[in-house]
């Protein structure tokens, strides 16, 4: 899937509690709920260098509700991740965390390059 010079491939879907080193709590955050963990491949596919921002991911569920990736998460799920700018034809595997309720059934991920992107909207259950 993609959206302008973005393409998004979804590799995995998980839930947990706990992001980051579940062992040292100054290094890992506790969902309100759950965490959804989304794993994307992105690759910019443009030809100019492109930055990749979670605040503009959204999780909807089977009722239609939406969620925004939780930001202090994605921090602890991407620990390796130095930077995420990248030159054309470069690729960045992340980490998305939504906290949501605990009944929450995910139904779409809308991905988008920008805020004002048109986004595109990939099913995931």
């Amino acid at each position: 899937m993609r959206d302008d010079g973005l393409q998004f491939d979804v590799v995995d879907v998980s839930q947990t509690t706990v992001v980051g080193d579940a062992k040292d709590p100054g290094l890992s955050t506790t969902a309100r709920g759950v965490f959804v963990v989304v794993t994307l491949l992105i690759r910019n596919v443009s030809d100019a260098p492109l930055t990749f921002f979670d605040r503009y991911q959204t999780l909807v569920d089977s009722t239609g509700r939406t969620f925004t990736a939780d930001m202090a998460a994605d921090i602890y799920g991407n620990r390796s991740i130095r930077s995420t700018r990248m030159d054309p034809g470069n690729e960045l595997l992340v980490h998305i965390c939504f906290d949501v309720p605990r009944d929450t059934v995910p139904r779409d991920l809308v991905l988008r390059q920008s805020d004002s992107s048109a986004g595109v909207t990939v099913p995931i259950s």
